[in-house]
This record gives structure tokens, C-alpha cells and sequence, in this order.
């Protein structure tokens, strides 16, 4: 059947998964124009961050029939599963929310802080690609290494070097930087 996720059920690359709330989808669908989106591939963030997490933006590829509570913001018109899972590698890189708290100072990551920092277009370059199958590899579970090695690969996208990724990572006090340091080092 139909779910509904909110917020905490989402995590870094990692789909929604246990119990979410059972969906009357009869009954939304005559309620809601936008109920037949949740057939189409989508990608969610948490609106704000918990103020002890380490990192601020959550983003993750939702599954089909799943519906979002208003902790959630939704972006859909992926023409393929692989764009979706490149976009969800970019929103939760270091350098992209590096990007976003330059602007916001607090928690809140709404739509407007997504326009303002644009990503650069899915082209299916070799790069891309090794993103795509590091963001799906991280949506089963937590890998530090695989992590750091998504995070250069966006640092490339984006034209930044190591230098500059370095002081990108200087700015992210809560995080174990010990796996980064590493896969620096390996590029260099």
C-alpha cells in the first residue's frame, strides 16, 4: 500500500525504511492534485536539521508510493533513477552544504537555499557515474570511505582542488575528518 515519511524517518542517502504511516490513497487522491506524483521518482531533504547533528542536510531518493509530511521538501521530474541518485549525492556532499551555510546560519534548509546554490547538470560523465554508484551504494547503509571519496568527486564537479576542499573540511568542526584526510592524500 500507500506510506507517509516525515522528517526523522529520513537519513543521509538512505530511503525511508520501517514503520511509516499507512496512506489512504483513495481518500488523498481526491483531496490532493499532486497525489499522482508519488508513482514518479523523487527526491526529499528534512526541512531542518536536529541542532546536535553533525551535519545539516539529509537528502535521499524516496520510493514509489511513499508521500511526505511537510518536514520533508520534494523534488521530482528525474528522467531516470540515476539522475535522481546523482542530485542526492550533490545535496548531501560536503561542498554542497559547505554552499548552504554560507547563507543559513541556522537548521532551516528550505527550497530557497537549494535555488540559491545550483548543482551542476547530471551529464553522465565518467564522474557522474561513480557518483550515482557511490550515492546508491550509501542509500543501504553508512560508509566513511565512500563517503569521502563522493565528497572530491563533487569538490571536482563543482572545479574545486584540494586546497580548496581542504578548507571546506576545516569548516565542518563535528566531523571525523581521519577517512577525508586519507582520500586526499590517495588524490594528491
Amino acid at each position: 500500500g500507500y506510506k507517509v515519511c516525515k522528517g526523522e524517518h529520513l537519513d543521509r542517502y538512505t530511503s525511508p525504511r520501517g514503520d511509516l504511516y499507512n496512506l489512504n490513497y483513495a481518500a488523498l487522491k481526491k483531496e490532493k492534485s499532486w497525489a499522482g506524483s508519488l508513482n514518479e521518482i523523487r527526491i526529499a531533504w528534512r526541512n531542518i536539521a536536529g541542532q546536535n547533528d553533525t551535519r545539516r542536510m539529509y537528502a535521499a531518493v524516496i520510493p514509489q508510493k511513499t508521500a511526505c509530511f511537510h518536514s520533508l521538501n520534494v523534488i521530482r521530474g528525474f528522467k531516470s533513477k540515476s539522475e535522481a541518485y546523482y542530485y542526492v549525492g550533490m545535496l548531501n556532499s560536503l561542498v554542497y552544504e559547505f554552499l548552504i551555510r554560507q547563507q543559513s546560519k541556522n537548521n532551516n534548509i528550505s527550497i530557497f537555499y537549494i535555488k540559491l546554490n545550483p548543482i551542476p547538470e547530471f551529464n553522465n560523465s565518467k564522474t557522474d557515474q561513480e557518483i550515482v554508484k557511490i550515492s546508491e551504494k550509501l542509500s543501504y547503509g553508512h560508509d566513511a570511505k565512500l563517503e569521502a571519496k563522493l565528497d572530491l568527486l563533487v569538490a571536482e564537479k563543482y572545479g574545486f582542488n584540494n586546497e580548496d576542499f581542504q578548507v571546506i573540511l576545516d569548516s565542518f568542526e563535528k566531523i571525523d575528518k581521519s577517512h577525508f584526510n586519507r582520500v586526499v592524500k590517495k588524490a594528491a
